[in-house]
């Protein structure tokens, strides 16, 4: 499954850009792919890898919210895969920070 499936452009006048397509990770969410859940949670590992910017002044393409949907998203096809996963980050800012839902972890 490629990542491009995840995103739709959008036409706004003389430009153009992407977005995350969340009919998609909606449906996702909802019914197993055709190709398979497995398949489907590889996509999306590679998408939330592939989002990190290396660059902190870069936000990457999908913002904070958007890359909730993804990690709840991956979470429920591998759930169905019978793979328990708890994410240490619920969104962008805390993959990017290192702490869970964008709050410091007490020591």
């Amino acid at each position: 499954m490629a990542q491009g499936l995840f995103f739709e452009t959008v036409h706004d006048g003389s430009y153009s850009y992407r977005r995350l397509n969340r009919a998609a990770i909606s449906d996702l969410r909802s019914a197993p792919a055709a190709g398979g859940d497995e398949e489907v949670a590889h996509a999306l590992i590679d998408l939330l890898i592939d989002d990190l910017p290396e660059d902190p002044q870069d936000d990457g393409l999908m913002d904070n919210s958007e890359t909730g949907a993804v990690i709840r998203c991956l979470k429920t096809a591998l759930r169905r895969l019978g793979i328990e996963f708890e994410a240490y980050a619920a969104s962008e800012r805390g993959l990017r920070d290192g702490n869970r839902l964008g709050r410091r972890r007490a020591a």
